[in-house]
């Protein structure tokens, strides 16, 4: 039997035993609180690093778009301009720019079509243009349509009158109608002032009705423009009446053929 000096030393044993156990528990505890920190880290990484894949395909895939669309976008195409030709070497610049006409696409009218066709545009200018003031003379296979200068213009002035506009209209609906017809549109001034300023007024005149032609729906292609300023009068400019004879813009209608 145990003396009570021995039962003593084994009840102090085992309580120091069991105090152990238990801190480890704790430390343990411890332990499994701290680690899913390095876990909820994981996330951010991939987070990070998902963001990054994420922006490089976001920029990949707006760049390669951006750039296709970019090569893809066919190239600004230059706004048709309208001839302006040089009364120097006229006939030259005429023959050059229905050549250039041809190429573009218009389709020429073979020679025996030539007389029927101006013939009938003639008869639809005749029908057209009567409650009008234009003048239209059918010479062989030119047509000639002038316009009077005081009903079309103020003096000085390249802006179109209200009736010489709607007119212009009516004849650009006969123009779009037959359009293997090229359209050369001369200018032409009196004697008054300077021939300088004459020749600047002829083109810019004739211009302006080339503008009202455009916007009734003639292509830019038919058309070439000269001015001739003072050096073409029909008439002498001796009278008043002379003088506004010389104000004119003509339209020469000949036919694309072969």
């Amino acid at each position: 039997m145990l003396s009570p000096i021995a039962r003593f030393l084994i009840l102090a044993a085992s309580l120091i035993s069991l105090g152990g156990c238990e801190t480890l528990e704790l430390d343990r505890s411890t332990t499994r609180a701290t680690e899913p920190t390095p876990a909820a880290q994981a996330p951010d990484t991939a987070d990070t690093a998902d963001t990054a894949d994420t922006a490089d395909t976001k920029t990949i895939t707006t760049a390669q778009p951006a750039a296709a669309t970019k090569s893809a976008k066919p190239p600004v195409a230059k706004k048709p301009q309208v001839e302006v030709l040089e009364s120097a070497n006229f006939a030259q610049a005429k023959a050059l720019h229905m050549q250039a006409l041809v190429r573009s696409g218009a389709k020429p009218l073979a020679p025996a079509e030539v007389g029927y066709y101006m013939d009938v545009q003639n008869a639809q200018f005749i029908q057209q243009l009567r409650v009008t003031d234009i003048d239209i003379r059918h010479e062989g296979d030119l047509i000639i349509l002038t316009l009077p200068g005081g009903d079309s213009f103020d003096p000085n002035s390249t802006r179109l009158k209200p009736a010489a506009m709607r007119n212009l209209v009516l004849t650009a609906q006969v123009l779009t109608e037959y359009a293997q017809t090229r359209i050369t549109i001369h200018g032409h001034t009196d004697d008054t002032g300077e021939a300088k300023y004459n020749q600047w007024l002829s083109v810019r005149r004739a211009l302006s009705v080339t503008g009202q032609l455009l916007k009734a729906g003639v292509a830019t292609r038919r058309i070439a423009v000269i001015g001739f300023g003072e050096n073409s009068p029909l008439v002498p400019n001796t009278t008043p009446d002379g003088r506004a004879r010389n104000r004119r813009i003509e339209l020469y209608l000949e036919p694309i053929a072969n």
